[in-house]
């Protein structure tokens, strides 16, 4: 306990700490001389309670209480008066007045003046917790108050911060090109937005609210629709997942939704949000594509062109039925081998066989162009070789200058192969049969002109004049039986152009380009295709002029030997021996003889 004393005399300071110290103990003791020490020092310490001794009347106790009474950090500590019994009324009513608790006159008793000390003690105290709980009281009341003026003020900004984000959110809704719906806890739609509204077909949300979102959707997605929601209850929440719905009209979009759920203060799913996004033209171009990609398989699968994709790293990507008749393996074989698998034998139209590098796919990739070849892939299940015509396409992906994957297609001309190289072939027995025949042998076209002869045919006019027929002229010959000359205009060739006619052996008495005269059996003949087109004429001309020489020199035989009949016996030896003669020369010209000679 703090007590402070006050008087102008330092021996009743002194006597007043040594009674109250004995009797009271431990207290700690302040003391001053005047009112204006007194009141600082009361200021500072703080005391539990002011005991006052006497003071010079010039300062005046009384003064000093109320200044004290004033003071609202003094006010509370008790103030105790050591008064003289000798004061006049005036100045008893002015101690009254002064404000001091208690009134003490000497001679005081010293367990009486303790007592007091302690009891004003007690009511300082008192008097302490009481100010502090009404500052307190009045603070927590400032403070609350303060806390209120700002909870309205922010709920104010919060209230115009919830406007403008209302305000915000129906403007986003409203732009965004998706629908967004909200349900309850029954599945039951209390929001709807305007891009719902329009894509169902109805006038205005107030037709949507209070309906099942569930009546909306399309039988075939019903189950899964149920069971997300029942998900969404438990706070399971769905990405997005594809929906086909019902309009008014009873016609169906599609749409892909996404739920976003809203919990209450037990953590309980309230509502609902779908977001979702009409896919119908997206759906519309994934069918077609669909269709597209089936058609493309079912045409891929069944054409008679074998097709394949090879990748830019060389592994092969897919081939259709065709393709794999072609190269004689399995599927699989086919999609594990590189071009540069060992068991691929690839050669050239001279059968040279070509490095994986010059495989056209390869090279197609290699160069970034459209490569074509023909080549021979040996099949093991036929044991030889296929032959193909191929057309290696490189595909590039936009921006790309160098190509992803290559797309080739194959037409099998193995037959087409066989069958030239047997054309060939015959034509080379042709050829060589063509220049080795011994009669004239000649080609024109279907305008008559001559293209080439054999070298019978060369040798038998002493050379190869190619022309056609208005040029004929150069060619002299008559007809034996009349001795008619031929003009150029009546060749047996120009009636088998004009005329597809067939002039067989007319006989003609030529001159070949070297003047020379021959006998020659001509004959022409026309050449058609399947349609019956004329593609040109063959000539034949037989060189005959050994045989009408010996045919002359028979005659001539046959004569004499007629005028021999007419002679004597011994003429009739001489006629066995020209039928002999005449035999002879029969069998030389290859007919049969004309005597039967017994002897």
């Amino acid at each position: 306990m703090k007590l402070l004393i006050i008087d102008d005399n330092n021996e009743n300071i002194n006597y007043l700490e040594g009674i109250i110290k004995e009797v009271l103990g431990d207290v700690i003791l302040f003391s001053a001389l005047n009112e204006s020490q007194a009141f600082e020092l009361a200021k500072v310490e703080d005391p539990d309670v002011i005991l006052f001794g006497t003071l010079k009347q010039s300062f005046g106790e009384n003064d000093l209480c109320r200044l004290l009474k004033k003071d609202l950090l003094l006010r509370d500590i008790p103030v105790i008066l050591i008064i003289n019994p000798k004061n006049d009324i005036e100045s008893e009513k002015k101690i009254i007045n002064s404000g001091a608790e208690v009134f003490i006159s000497k001679p005081f008793d010293i367990i009486e003046l303790s007592t007091l000390i302690k009891a004003m003690a007690r009511i300082k105290a008192v008097n302490v917790i009481k100010r502090v709980e009404k500052q307190g009281f009045e603070e927590h009341v400032k403070s609350r108050t303060l806390e209120l003026e700002n909870r309205i003020e922010e709920l104010i900004k919060i209230n115009q911060n919830i406007k403008e984000s209302e305000e915000r959110y129906k403007s986003l809704i409203k732009r965004s090109p998706d629908g967004i719906s909200i349900l309850n806890r029954d599945g039951v739609l209390i929001f709807v937005s305007d891009n719902l509204v329009k894509w169902h077909g109805y006038n205005s949300s107030e037709e949507f609210i209070g309906k099942k979102a569930l009546d909306f959707i399309v039988p075939e997605y019903l189950e899964n629709a149920n069971y997300l929601f029942d998900e969404s209850l438990k706070g399971n929440i769905f990405g997005y997942t594809e929906f086909e719905l019902y309009s008014k009209d009873g016609s169906t979009f599609f749409v892909e939704a996404n739920a976003e759920c809203k919990r209450n203060s037990e953590g309980e799913v309230e509502y609902i949000f779908l977001i979702e996004r009409n896919i119908t033209e997206r759906k519309m171009s994934e069918n077609k594509l669909m269709e597209s990609e089936q058609k493309f398989r079912m045409l891929f699968e069944n054409m008679e062109q074998g097709v394949f994709f090879q990748s830019s790293d060389y592994t092969h990507l897919d081939i259709n039925p065709t393709g794999l008749d072609m190269f004689g393996v399995t599927k699989e074989q086919f999609l594990e081998r590189t071009s540069f698998h060992p068991e691929w034998k690839v050669v050239d139209e001279k059968y040279t066989k070509l490095a994986p590098e010059e495989h056209p796919s390869i090279k197609a990739l290699s160069t970034a162009k459209e490569v074509k070849a023909t080549v021979g892939i040996y099949n093991p299940l036929s044991n030889d070789y296929k032959w193909l015509t191929l057309n290696a396409k490189p595909l590039f992906k936009e921006g790309d200058e160098k190509p992803y994957q290559v797309f080739v297609t194959m037409h099998d001309i193995t037959e087409l192969k066989k069958k030239t190289e047997a054309l060939v072939y015959r034509e080379s027995i042709l050829n060589k049969i063509f220049d080795v025949l011994p009669i004239g042998l000649w080609f024109s076209d279907d305008k008559g002109k001559l293209t080439h002869g054999n070298p019978a045919g060369i040798k038998i006019w002493e050379g190869e004049p190619k022309v056609g027929p208005d040029n004929y002229g150069v060619f002299k010959a008559r007809r034996l039986s009349t001795g008619e000359e031929i003009m150029a205009d009546d060749w047996a060739l120009v009636h088998t152009i004009k005329n597809g006619e067939t002039i067989l052996d007319e006989i003609l008495e030529i001159e070949a380009f070297n003047g020379q005269k021959k006998i020659v059996l001509n004959s022409t003949a026309p050449v058609f295709d399947n349609s019956g087109k004329l593609l040109g004429a063959i000539i034949v001309n037989n060189d005959i002029t050994k045989q009408k020489e010996t045919e002359l020199a028979l005659k001539a035989k046959i004569n004499e030997l007629e005028r021999f009949n007419e002679l004597t016996v011994d003429r009739e030896i001489r006629m066995i021996e020209l039928k002999k003669e005449i035999n002879e020369l029969l069998i030389a010209t290859g007919k049969k003889i004309k005597y039967k000679i017994v002897e």
